[in-house]
């Protein structure tokens, strides 16, 4: 993976957990259960978008088997 997509996924994992950190708090003060909910699966899509980018990249480089 090339500079620029780790810099990429490093700013989208920076996000996450901003998000993760907006949660506790979210939960420390009794907010709206629905509220959590779709804040948790905000995170998770992102997360989920991490991992497909690494995933595309990792078939983008790996070596072709033999």
């Amino acid at each position: 993976m090339n500079r620029a997509g780790k810099d990429d996924l490093a700013a989208r994992l920076k996000r996450i957990a901003g998000q993760v950190g907006g949660i506790q708090h979210m939960v420390e003060d009794d907010r709206y259960c629905i509220d959590i909910v779709l804040q948790v699966s905000a995170a998770r899509a992102a997360l989920a978008k991490v991992a497909q980018i690494l995933l595309a990249s990792h078939l983008e480089t790996a070596p072709a088997p033999a």
